[in-house]
């Protein structure tokens, strides 16, 4: 079987889609699929072996620099490109329906007749800027529904995002495949008490004070301006930041802020070990990877009830408070302090916790069912 993936970056990029599209490829590749990989020359691709062959696309990153919004422009010559490398496979899988590569590849395949199987990972953002939620709201009731509607198999990751969708009225040509995403538990995964009071003291942190952390693009999808009135207000706590963005925690000089950029996967693996809670006020991305990421390594994860609503399973050992601009400070606050009071509690979590990321969440059972998948549409 021969597929030609879409992405608006490669994994490089670190943004939660083309990391998740990335393990799905990887374990693909292993399985003998043949992958063509489209994605944006922003980043590095991965190394090509001989079922795998990634095409960087001429690329330019305008939007996300000057308003902190993941939209690449594509180069149009890419075209001809992709129009020659569909007619080579068997079947399109797009990651997103909204981008412009994605929309191209789309049309070239319908055009074609080739199958096209999408993963939509994101419903609507609820911007604080209105223009942008205006607009995401439109192009998602014409444009998103016309491509899902035409898509021949719709996966979701995210029964959250598959409701909003259906919200919508959105009409499939078949029933949309639900497939959870995994977490790599061989790179993920808890230690002993003495091993996280080890890791804390080589980061220079206080084994007294709780830790808190963050990892995710420094955004306001992702919570950050919450996260600084929190951190400004609870100084008693050690807050951790990993990621990159234009709201950059180290502007906000905070001593009990410490700030990480760029890491790659492995090195993310001592910060969810040693943290005592992952926060991630996030919005429209339902269950982020990083909140499956941190459970794997036994850190319990205090997210939105958005996220929280993605898995009914988790009740008793995950926290969540909502996510309104408006008033969000002190519902989150609240909810805090609660966290704070209890901490014992929240230690006692932690087996539970990695007991049912290690049970529940694999890339290799979630590239099972997309293979199943490809081959029903093929």
């Amino acid at each position: 079987m021969k597929i030609l993936v879409v992405t608006h970056y490669f994994p490089e990029h670190k943004g939660g889609v083309e990391v998740v599209a990335g393990e799905i490829i990887n374990q693909l590749s292993k399985n003998r699929v043949e992958i063509k990989w489209f994605a944006s020359n922003t980043d590095s691709p991965p190394q090509n072996n001989q079922f795998l062959e990634c095409i960087s696309i001429p690329t330019s990153n305008i939007i996300e620099k000057k308003f902190g919004f993941a939209y690449p422009l594509w180069s149009l010559t890419i075209y001809r490109q992709l129009w020659r490398q569909i007619k080579q496979v068997d079947l399109v899988h797009l990651h997103e329906y909204i981008y412009i590569g994605n929309l191209i590849a789309f049309y070239i395949a319908k055009k074609q007749g080739k199958p096209v199987i999408i993963t939509q990972h994101i419903g609507f953002i609820p911007f604080s800027n209105k223009l942008f939620s205006f607009l995401l709201k439109l192009v998602n009731n014409t444009l998103g529904k016309y491509i899902l509607s035409r898509c021949d198999r719709t996966v979701f990751c995210s029964k959250v995002i598959e409701d909003y969708w259906d919200s919508l009225k959105t009409k499939y040509k078949k029933k949309p495949a639900f497939i959870p995403n995994g977490v790599d538990t061989n790179i993920f995964y808890p230690v002993k008490l003495e091993k996280r009071l080890h890791i804390k003291k080589e980061l220079n942190l206080d084994s007294n004070k709780l830790t808190i952390l963050f990892v995710g693009r420094f955004v306001e999808k992702k919570g950050l301006k919450l996260l600084e009135k929190l951190a400004r207000n609870y100084q008693e706590i050690e807050w951790l930041f990993a990621g990159w963005g234009s709201l950059n925690p180290k502007q906000w000089n905070l001593n009990n802020v410490h700030v990480w950029e760029n890491l790659q996967k492995s090195q993310l693996t001592p910060l969810y070990q040693c943290a005592d809670l992952l926060i991630l006020p996030s919005v429209g991305e339902a269950f982020p990877l990083v909140i499956q990421e941190a459970m794997a390594c036994g850190t319990p994860a205090f997210v939105s009830d958005e996220s929280a609503n993605q898995y009914p399973q988790l009740e008793g050992l995950i926290f969540s408070a909502s996510v309104n601009y408006s008033h969000s400070e002190d519902e989150w606050s609240r909810k805090l302090e609660e966290i704070v009071s209890q901490g014992e509690y929240l230690a006692s979590l932690r087996e539970a916790v990695s007991e049912f990321a290690q049970n529940y969440w694999s890339w290799e059972k979630t590239s099972s069912s997309y293979h199943s998948l490809f081959q029903q549409n093929n």
